[in-house]
């Protein structure tokens, strides 16, 4: 850490040099949920409902960038974790561009982030299991009993081998291309580059199943920032609405799907998300999460005040300083503004930029100012 880190964090009494919170480091701040809306306790309990009913959760949250989406899909799985059993694994979508399809998120988003050695221990499991007796012969029909797939059981069925190499299976499963001569070496005939996206789609749930049979927990997706879709065009866009209306399915109870899209407006949602996904998902399943308003966006500075400040600061000492130096009001509580630059920051804030992250940064960008011109507090002349 440099000295001018220490320098603006000791000056103004902060145990760190911004008040930029991390939404997954951090998801357990549980003031980013201090809001009337979302209703993060009653989302809490019709999830857990969901989930002791053996229902596989599936939502769609959406709102303003930077409103607390990824923080509250953090913490909300972080609260049912506490609960019941399940995982969750974090997929923040990747770039896409015109003609991207949904094996752009399959392969470089969802299956990159559940991660080769969840996926090869997985199989290998539910191939010990299926080792009996017989020959392999029986063990190729238990696996196409218990997956539920033939191809793929023929895949994992070379798992029996012990020359054979599983970074060859995982190329092939998480939907890299695969040279036809080593295709032949997991007795498939075409890789899953041109695989249809209902088939991808089914290929997570099998997963999501066999991780429940060996692991006895419910595998959920977080798919964040799929705004990132909005560049793709009319022909992709139907790839992903194809594969979101199998993985929403209400018979699909193998893998749950908590799902997060930037939209300032109801409108703005694109058609992929609307039609069949809507009618799957149901109006209730789709979970606005608004602007604050102004007292949301007040008692949200005060916490992250608080949050931010380092507990062995003598504040009582540094307000008392910063008294001697302005004219403007200093209260303890909310130190390091005084309570001029603290109105004057909530009144900056247009309505409808009241999100946390806009809020963070410019308390951030105030209290670098101050240090910057040498102050002992944040007044008012210096937010902008």
């Amino acid at each position: 850490m440099s000295t001018a880190d220490d320098n603006i964090m000791n000056h103004f009494g902060l145990r760190r040099r911004n008040f930029i919170l991390d939404p997954h480091d951090e998801a357990d701040s549980t003031f980013w949920a201090e809001r009337a809306q979302p209703n993060r306790t009653r989302i809490v309990e019709e999830l857990q409902i969901d989930l002791e009913a053996g229902l596989a959760p599936k939502r769609l949250f959406w709102g303003p960038y930077g409103g607390g989406k990824t923080h509250t899909l953090e913490n909300l799985t972080r609260s049912l974790e506490k609960m019941t059993d399940i995982y969750s694994v974090y997929v923040e979508s990747p770039t896409m561009e015109k003609k991207s399809t949904f094996l752009v998120l399959y392969r470089s988003g969802i299956m990159k982030s559940i991660g080769q050695d969840l996926t090869l221990s997985i199989f290998n499991k539910i191939v010990d299991m299926s080792v009996g007796e017989g020959g392999r012969s029986e063990v190729l029909e238990k696996l196409k009993r218990t997956i539920g797939d033939e191809e793929l059981s023929m895949a994992v069925l070379r798992f029996l081998d012990p020359q054979f190499d599983p970074l060859l299976f995982w190329s092939w499963f998480s939907g890299a291309s695969v040279p036809r001569g080593q295709l032949s070496i997991l007795n498939q005939t075409n890789d899953l580059t041109e695989a249809e996206p209902a088939y991808l789609a089914t290929l997570l749930v099998i997963l999501a199943r066999l991780y429940r049979l060996t692991h006895n927990k419910l595998l959920v997706l977080i798919l964040d920032e799929l705004e990132h879709l909005q560049e793709i065009g009319v022909d992709g866009s139907a790839t992903f609405q194809t594969a979101f209306i199998r993985l929403t399915d209400p018979n699909q109870n193998d893998l749950g799907v908590l799902m997060a899209y930037s939209a300032d407006v109801w409108d703005r949602l694109p058609d992929m998300f609307r039609g069949p996904v809507q009618s799957r998902l149901g109006t209730e399943a789709y979970i606005e999460i608004p602007s604050l308003v102004p007292k949301e966006a007040e008692t949200f500075m005060r916490l992250i005040i608080q949050y931010v400040r380092d507990p062995s600061a003598n504040v009582a000492d540094l307000a008392a300083k910063a008294r001697q130096a302005t004219r403007e009001k200093v209260i303890d509580d909310i130190f390091p503004f005084s309570q001029e630059a603290f109105e004057k920051l909530l009144s900056q804030v247009p309505s409808q930029f009241f999100t946390p992250r806009e809020i963070m940064h410019r308390m951030t960008r105030a209290v670098s100012r101050a240090f910057i011109t040498k102050r002992l507090i944040v007044t008012s002349d210096i937010v902008v």
